[in-house]
């Protein structure tokens, strides 16, 4: 039973790293294109 908490801890772990990552690739999208859009 321990051993699948630990699994889904990691596995929690590993899955808001990720979409943390995602949401601030797609963050600092979204300013560069701003950014562009400012500069035409």
């Amino acid at each position: 039973m321990k051993v699948l908490k630990k699994n889904q801890l990691a596995l929690l772990v590993i899955s808001l790293m990720l979409i943390t990552a995602g949401y601030l690739n797609y963050d600092s999208m979204q300013k560069e294109t701003k950014e562009t859009r400012n500069r035409c």
